[in-house]
């Protein structure tokens, strides 16, 4: 299997090993206040923060920036990272 053909959070996940930070992956569904509920992709210790990543899709990025930016209010402070991949 080439780099080409993982999916953009099997890549991350790679990424985030190399780096030799520990991850969870899809840690826990958080409700947020608005009522909705967000599934980050991970989970970084050493960060202490979310990240979720997305391919390039204007629909799926425009939602789960509003859920990334409503997580980061409700969490005040905790850092809270989306990265835009390649579409899948």
């Amino acid at each position: 299997m080439g780099w080409h053909t993982l999916s953009i959070k099997d890549g991350s996940a790679i990424f985030l090993s190399c780096l030799g930070l520990n991850f969870e992956y899809e840690k826990r569904v958080i409700e947020l206040t608005n009522g909705k509920k967000y599934l980050p992709d991970f989970f970084i210790h050493e960060l202490d923060a979310y990240l979720t990543v997305k391919p390039s899709n204007e629909t799926i990025v425009t939602e789960e920036c509003k859920k990334a930016r409503t997580l980061a209010k409700d969490l005040q402070g905790k850092p809270v990272m989306a990265v835009v991949g390649p579409n899948e």
